[in-house]
């Protein structure tokens, strides 16, 4: 049987991402890594924005920053628009 994978959304909550990266226990180091960036931007971005596009560079950096594959990323977000409050 082939498993067919839900497509990867655009864009999440931030809510939705930290909760998916608590899920995974990585939002303390997400957070740490992204909050000592050299860009200005990706600082403000991490702290301020109310959603996230799946092709911004914060997302980029994260995963570099996390050694994370594409697809570890791509996780991240299925599960991220599946969550609710």
């Amino acid at each position: 049987m082939i498993s067919v994978r839900a497509p990867v959304p655009v864009s999440v909550s931030m809510f939705g991402l930290h909760a998916a990266l608590r899920e995974r226990n990585a939002l303390a180091g997400v957070a740490a890594a992204l909050l000592s960036s050299n860009s200005p931007l990706i600082v403000l971005g991490w702290q301020k924005l109310s959603e996230i596009r799946r092709d911004s560079l914060l997302v980029s950096e994260m995963a570099a920053k996390m050694g994370w594959t594409q697809n570890e990323v791509d996780d991240v977000f299925r599960r991220a628009a599946r969550i609710v409050i």
